[in-house]
C-alpha cells in the first residue's frame, strides 16, 4: 500500500538517510516513515505509531508551548522527523521545531496557504495561485507552477504523482513531480451548500487508495483510475450532500448532510450498480460549516454531530442498518466538519467555536477537554498527535498549541 500525504497538510518522510525507528524506552516507539495527519493515502487520520499519549495518561495533557499570528491558521499542522510544518490564510508558511516552536524557516506564499505535502527533501505546497515545490529543510524554491485555471485547491502525493484540484471550472489535475507537467485531467463539481467549488474546500473531496480516487460531489460517489483519470464507476445517494471520503480494507465511508452514513465495499472496480454496504444514522448538523469528515480505526468509524460524538462498528460482517455502539455528549453545539484524528486508543476531534476534545476509542468516555479563546467563528482544523505530543491549530484564535506529558521527555 502507497504511503502519502495529505489532507491539505499532509506530510510523508522517507529520507534514506534517517529510515529507521527511534527507541528511547519501553513507552516510545516513532517511526519516521510516519506522517502525522494523513498516514495512508485513504486519509484516515490515524496514527499507528505513536504511543506515548494513551487513555490512562490523556487527563493530564498540559500546554508546553503556543504561537501566535496574526492570520488564521489552515486546516491543521503536519509533523515529521520533529519538525511541524503549516500555513496561514494570509499566505504565511512555516517549519518550527516541535520542542520548542521555534520558527526553523518560513516563507511568504502568492495568495492563501491551501495545502503541503513533504517528502523526501522536498516540499510540495499550494497557495490559490501557485505550486511551489521547495527544499524542505531549507525552505528554498526549487521551481513553480502558477494555477492553469482558477486557483489551487489542496494537493495530495501518491506514487510520485501530484493530484491538485483547481476553480473555474473546477477541474483535477494529475501532474508530474519533477515539473508539474500534465498526466491528465477530470472536471470536478461543487459539495458546499454555498458552491464552493470541490477543489478549493479543504483538503478536497477526495481519497486516494490501491490505484483509485474517491470523488465526491453533492450526492455522488466517484471511483477514478489515478492512470488515466478515467471514471471506473459511481453511486448516487437518494438525498443530502456527501462529505469527503475516508477508506480502509476496500471500504469507502461517508457522511452526508441528511444525517446518513454509508459503508460502500469497493474490492470490485467494476461493479456498476453498488449497493451500500451498511448505513447508520446520526442528527442532521446544521451549525457550523455542516457535516463532520470520519474517521476509521481501531475497529471503528467516529465521527461528531450537534452535541454528541458517536463511533460505530465496522465490521463487514454486521448488520445492514446499523446504530451508534457509543454516544458521548459534550458541551458544545456543533463539531467541525474536518475530520477527528486516532492515535492510540485515542480519539481527539475539534468542536464548536473554541473546544477540542478526546474520548477513549473503545467506551467513549470522554477523557480531556481544552478550551480556547477563539471567537464566533467554527473551529476549522484536525488535531495532529506525534512526536509524544498533540498539536492543535485554533483557527480564528490564530494560535497554534502543542501539548504534552509533564513526565514525559523527548528523547532527541
Amino acid at each position: 500500500m502507497a504511503f502519502l500525504v495529505i489532507f491539505t497538510i499532509t506530510l510523508a518522510m522517507n529520507w534514506s538517510r534517517i529510515q529507521r525507528n527511534w527507541t528511547s524506552s519501553p513507552t516510545l516507539k516513532l517511526d519516521v516513515n510516519s506522517n502525522s495527519r494523513q498516514f495512508e493515502p485513504e486519509q484516515l487520520s490515524f496514527n499507528p505509531h505513536d504511543n506515548v499519549i494513551e487513555p490512562a495518561n490523556v487527563s493530564r495533557l498540559e500546554e508546553i508551548w503556543r504561537k501566535q499570528h496574526t492570520s488564521t491558521i489552515r486546516w491543521g499542522v503536519g509533523v515529521v522527523n520533529s519538525i511541524a510544518y503549516y500555513g496561514d490564510y494570509r499566505g504565511g508558511f512555516y517549519a518550527v521545531d516541535v520542542r520548542t516552536g521555534e520558527t526553523l524557516w518560513s516563507k511568504k506564499l502568492d495568495g492563501k496557504h491551501q495545502g503541503h505535502v513533504i517528502i523526501g527533501r522536498t516540499a510540495y505546497i499550494t497557495s490559490i495561485n501557485q505550486l511551489y515545490v521547495c527544499d524542505a529543510l531549507t525552505g528554498s524554491t526549487l521551481w513553480t507552477r502558477y494555477a492553469p485555471s482558477g486557483q489551487f485547491g489542496a494537493l495530495f502525493v501518491v506514487d510520485d504523482i501530484c493530484y491538485v484540484g483547481t476553480n473555474s471550472p473546477p477541474t483535477l489535475h494529475a501532474l508530474t513531480l519533477d515539473g508539474g507537467d500534465e498526466l491528465w485531467q477530470v472536471p470536478g463539481g461543487t459539495t458546499a451548500s454555498n458552491g464552493r467549488e470541490i477543489w478549493n474546500v479543504s483538503g478536497g473531496a477526495i481519497a486516494i487508495a490501491d490505484g483509485m480516487i474517491y470523488k465526491t460531489s453533492q450526492q455522488t460517489l466517484e471511483a477514478i483510475d489515478t492512470i488515466d483519470g478515467s471514471t471506473r464507476w459511481e453511486v448516487t445517494i437518494p438525498e443530502g450532500r456527501l462529505t469527503r471520503p475516508a477508506v480502509s480494507d476496500n471500504t469507502v465511508y461517508v457522511n452526508s448532510s441528511a444525517g446518513v452514513i454509508y459503508a460502500f465495499d469497493v474490492t470490485d472496480r467494476e461493479l456498476q450498480n453498488r449497493e451500500p454496504l451498511w448505513t447508520g444514522k446520526i442528527p442532521i448538523q446544521n451549525l457550523g460549516d455542516g457535516p463532520q469528515i470520519p474517521v476509521v480505526g481501531a475497529g471503528k468509524l467516529f465521527v461528531g454531530a450537534n452535541e454528541c460524538f458517536y463511533a460505530f462498528d465496522i465490521n463487514p460482517a454486521g448488520q445492514s442498518e446499523r446504530t451508534p455502539i457509543w454516544k458521548t455528549p459534550v458541551d458544545s453545539p456543533f463539531f467541525s466538519s474536518l475530520p477527528p484524528s486516532i492515535a492510540n486508543g485515542v480519539v481527539y476531534s475539534t468542536a464548536g467555536y473554541h473546544d477540542i476534545f478526546a474520548f477513549d476509542a473503545e467506551c467513549g468516555e470522554m477523557l480531556w477537554n481544552f478550551r480556547t479563546n477563539g471567537t464566533d467563528y467554527p473551529m476549522r482544523s484536525t488535531p495532529t498527535v506525534a512526536d509524544g505530543k498533540l498539536f492543535h491549530a485554533a483557527t480564528f484564535e490564530k494560535t497554534l498549541y502543542a501539548f504534552g506529558l509533564p513526565d514525559y521527555t523527548d528523547p532527541r
